[in-house]
């Protein structure tokens, strides 16, 4: 049985259908996103959603959805279905799914009495196309199969709003149609295998709902163009092959294309290979061959930050995948500082830790200290510039001070992971020495040393050494509270805050420690106690009057709770590093057991993958993006560190 198959109680559950979510993307960038029921809930869902590069770097979604009706006896019934407003849902008769699977790609069983109808969805590889195999594997009577497209041309973060002075054009070509939106869309190609009786209607149709955006405080209606309908007598055993795609193609060839592409894909027998598969959905290479790591879906570009924490855990089964990200994210560098967020022409540097990050991807591709030198000779003047701009001062006021420790912060930035902005103030206030910066800032160095003494770089080694010696006692006087039995979450001159958060963690996970083997038991042993849930890291305890349990209504409420205990499941990966440090041997029944209680994760929200964060409190609703990059990276780093411990 394939291993993401779905149970019939799933399928039985409308409201479960409703809520999970179903993702198939390609290394271009392309993505097919919708939910378990084959119905839009999000304006981010999609049958073909892409990168308009001639627009910006944003994802577009330019065919919304696809109504797919079967007339069977007489009676119609629904594949797909639409939501508008009122609670109305069109069709209101939808055909019965008895089978639904996502491997080796998303394939559904409907049913209407003696018919049974299976649909295949594959996203190509190598263009942006989607195919549809509509197989009617068996009838006592043929059906017709009416297939009615509803296009968006827009932005996945904005709505649609009709527009009757400038409607989309329609055009009929071979087997198909293609529309036109203007001059700056790429047309959409609507083809099949076989000729369609065409019935052009073009019009918007109004109130098209999306719950999840009103769920989260957005405006949560649109207007979508619909060209008309495209349908096709079938008979038991006819096999109906439907492309959309951005190119035009010879009808002949779809069918074709579909079986070639198929043949390529693997079966997914396993949570690991599960992983391995939700891990190639964020890698993307653009036309110019530079490859980006995406954050997560639906709505997440190319972040600084996650792509450097999520290289280590993605590029495990793909080692040529950190070089290639690297060079991609070097052309960004900016006065020490790589993007916080990556956007052609309007890079965001807001972040402190994401250069000290690079340094700590560098380490986990580095596989033996023979790799050093060459590692030096390519990156060592990359983290030169990084380490001389941290240490002499660069943007948001992040520097070095005569202690050693890395001061960063202004008003109104939240410059850590720990970045939600609630009417222009940081919801966590972390300006001054905050302890994971400052723990990345001592790994950085002392790794950067080790390199260049490889290297035999001994100018480099002697201007750093001295504060690389002195640094862990300055780490220690300034965090560490014998009182308090853990270290500090930030640290100014008239205030340390010992607000219990992860962030402590990274002082033990990192490869380099400033603190002692007594502070690192004490720090692994509070987060366990106060902070670890079977699915993530808490990150605010429960004992905190400023804890929220949920992370749920508009952007305001959410991200007051986003760091304020909201789970996250990336940061099982440094507990997991830092509690096997401190336990060895001992601590692998806690990392398994933590590994494997995430299993049950790839099938909560998006079918196949990991979600963003779940709720502080039980039973955990999955929140956020519905696939996180770093979320599964870590994951397949957790399992890399059990084998090797092994």
């Amino acid at each position: 049985m394939s291993y993401l198959k779905l149970n019939k109680n799933i399928l039985d559950n409308k409201p479960e259908m409703l809520d999970r979510e179903v993702l198939l993307t390609n290394a271009l960038g392309c993505c097919y996103h919708t939910t378990l029921a084959q119905c839009n809930t999000r304006k981010y869902h999609g049958a073909l959603v892409v990168p308009q590069r001639q627009i910006d770097t944003d994802s577009h979604v330019m065919l919304s959805a696809v109504a797919e009706t079967i007339v069977y006896q007489d009676e119609q019934y629904g594949l797909s279905s639409m939501l508008f407003g009122g609670g109305v849902e069109l069709p209101e008769r939808r055909a019965e799914i008895i089978a639904a699977d996502l491997s080796p790609t998303l394939q559904y069983t409907y049913a209407c009495g003696e018919m049974r109808l299976r649909k295949t969805i594959l996203l190509m590889q190598d263009s942006m196309q989607l195919i549809c195999c509509y197989h009617l594997m068996e009838t006592p009577l043929p059906i017709v199969l009416r297939l009615q497209p509803f296009m968006a041309f827009r932005g996945v973060h904005c709505l649609g709003r009709k527009d009757h002075t400038n409607m989309p054009k329609t055009k009929t070509i071979a087997n198909g149609i293609k529309v036109i939106d203007g001059l700056v869309y790429d047309m959409v190609y609507l083809q099949s295998s076989q000729p369609p009786m065409v019935t052009f209607l073009p019009d918007y149709w109004h109130n098209v709902y999306y719950p999840q955006e009103a769920d989260r405080g957005y405006a949560a209606t649109e207007s979508l163009f619909t060209p008309g309908t495209m349908e096709y007598a079938l008979h038991s055993g006819d096999m109906l092959y439907v492309s959309y795609s951005l190119a035009e193609m010879e009808p002949y060839s779809i069918r074709t294309r579909f079986n070639k592409e198929l043949a390529h894909r693997r079966e997914i027998g396993s949570y690991a290979a599960c992983l391995q598969k939700a891990a190639s959905q964020f890698v993307v290479t653009d036309k110019d061959k530079h490859t980006y790591i995406k954050a997560g879906y639906p709505w997440f570009g190319t972040w600084g930050r996650d792509t450097f924490i999520s290289l280590p855990g993605l590029s495990l089964a793909r080692p040529d995948l950190t070089p290639r990200v690297v060079e991609s994210m070097k052309q960004s560098l900016n006065q020490g500082l790589f993007p916080n967020i990556a956007a052609k022409g309007r890079n965001s540097y807001n972040s402190a830790d994401t250069s000290l990050w690079f340094f700590w991807t560098l380490q986990q591709y580095a596989d033996t200290p023979k790799s050093y030198r060459r590692l030096w000779n390519k990156y060592g003047p990359v983290c030169k510039e990084i380490l001389r701009c941290y240490r002499e001062g660069t943007l948001y006021a992040i520097r070095m001070d005569d202690n050693g420790l890395l001061w960063q912060g202004e008003e109104g930035r939240a410059l850590t992971w720990m970045d939600a902005v609630v009417d222009g103030r940081p919801v966590t206030q972390r300006k001054g020495y905050a302890v994971e910066i400052n723990a990345l800032w001592y790994n950085a160095i002392s790794f950067a040393i080790e390199m260049a003494t490889y290297a035999a770089d001994q100018k480099f080694v002697d201007e750093w050494i001295d504060i690389a010696t002195d640094l862990p006692m300055h780490f220690q006087l300034n965090f560490w509270s014998d009182e308090h039995g853990y270290l500090a979450d930030c640290v100014r001159p008239d205030y340390r805050d010992f607000s219990v958060r992860p962030n402590m963690l990274f002082a033990v996970s990192l490869p380099y420690s400033p603190i002692t083997d007594r502070m690192r038991k004490a720090v692994v042993d509070k987060v366990k106690a106060e902070l670890l849930t079977p699915r993530g890291i808490r990150t605010l305890s429960p004992s905190s009057p400023d804890y929220h349990p949920t992370c749920q209504g508009s952007q305001a409420e959410r991200d007051m709770a986003y760091h304020q205990g909201t789970v996250w499941p990336w940061l099982l990966g440094p507990f997991v590093e830092a509690y096997i440090k401190v336990y060895g041997r001992e601590g692998l029944p806690l990392a398994k057991s933590i590994f494997g209680e995430m299993e049950a994760s790839l099938k909560e929200k998006c079918i196949g993958t990991v979600p963003e964060i779940y709720d502080g409190n039980e039973p955990h609703i999955p929140r956020g993006a519905v696939a996180q990059a770093w979320s599964v990276a870590e994951l397949l780093r957790i399992k890399s560190i059990i084998d090797k411990v092994y």
